[in-house]
């Protein structure tokens, strides 16, 4: 070999070194970045997650309030519950068991759709409250409008399959209807 292929060969070398010190320093920068935002994504999670359920908490009581008028306890009724069901709810005015609070989280077009549902005893929905919603507005959001809902009132599961959906939010209203 010549010293000119050996110049080469070492600037060559050179290069591959300088190549993987950069490749290495911008791998170590993002990995200090993502850790720090994690954190201060923890750390905010932290502070937020209190009041966050203390506010979803006094929405599920006020939108139970509405169905269940005048009640004066909710108490949460253990079990595993098949999706979309989150949680249920045992209704009670001075001792006597009103009916059930269902809440629920269907997905619409976009994102799930908060519910509550208000069942009596017998299993007759006595009302529907929509907690949170993020469908398209004035589309998905149709499902909101106080028609759609007060319709649900009186029916139970198989009377409430053969309801109506909203032409134009289909998705969003079969999702409130099932």
């Amino acid at each position: 070999m010549n010293n000119e292929n050996i110049v080469m060969e070492e600037a060559s070398e050179k290069k591959k070194g300088e190549n993987v010190k950069y490749y290495l320093k911008i791998c170590i920068t993002l990995l200090i970045i993502s850790a720090l935002t994690a954190g201060l994504l923890a750390f905010v999670n932290s502070v937020t997650k209190d009041k966050i359920a203390a506010n979803e908490l006094a929405v599920m009581e006020e939108a139970m309030g509405r169905i269940f008028v005048s009640c004066d306890k909710i108490e949460q009724v253990d079990g595993k519950y098949e999706e979309p069901v989150v949680a249920v709810y045992a209704v009670y005015r001075e001792g006597e068991m009103l009916g059930y609070g269902i809440q629920s989280n269907p997905i619409g077009f976009k994102d799930g759709i908060g519910l509550i549902v208000g069942a009596d005893i017998k299993g007759n929905c006595l009302g529907v409250e929509i907690t949170s919603i993020s469908d398209t507005p004035g589309v998905g959001t149709k499902v909101k409008e106080g028609n759609f809902l007060f319709g649900f009132k009186g029916l139970n599961g198989e009377r409430a399959a053969d309801y109506d959906t909203i032409s134009g939010a289909t998705i969003s209203s079969k999702a409130v209807k099932n």
